[in-house]
């Protein structure tokens, strides 16, 4: 018998597909690290309801569906078509507190800021326009980086 043949008996030599099938069951074992969660910030726009001949309400909600808290949140609201009426009224509904920066009522565009949106945690924007118009937005958040020793 070869050597060869002897160690692919004993078990000693088994191959790349012998030690595929040797490693399988401490791969299991092994606890993978889990990715690091990030924010993740999503809106809806939703469909306008008219009150026939008085307004119409359009509604925005963002949401931070990530496991880790956005910072510095922006909210921008523009209604940029030629001919929309101005934002009449606003009301804004969130479980933080937020400042508005720009715009709002008698305005086409309008400025939320929030310094932190927690995980799973909401904003609801409500707009009276005198048109069915859908606005523009656009979200963005970012980190600052850390201060400097």
């Amino acid at each position: 018998m070869s050597e060869r043949e002897n160690i692919t008996k004993t078990g000693r030599f088994a191959g790349l597909s012998g030690l595929k099938d040797t490693l399988a069951p401490l791969a299991r074992r092994i606890s993978w690290v889990k990715p690091i969660p990030q924010s993740d910030l999503r809106y809806t726009i939703l469909p306008p309801y008219e009150i026939p001949k008085i307004i119409v309400i359009t509604g925005l909600i963002v949401e931070n569906r990530g496991g880790r808290p956005a910072h510095n949140v922006c909210i921008n609201i523009r209604y940029d078509k030629v001919g929309t009426s101005m934002i009449h009224h606003m009301q804004v509904v969130s479980e933080g507190d937020y400042v508005l920066r720009g715009g709002g009522e008698q305005h086409r565009f309008a400025v939320i800021r929030l310094r932190e949106m927690a995980p799973d945690s909401k904003v609801f924007v409500y707009m009276a326009t005198s048109d069915a118009t859908l606005p523009q937005v656009t979200v963005t958040s970012f980190e600052r980086p850390p201060a400097r020793k």
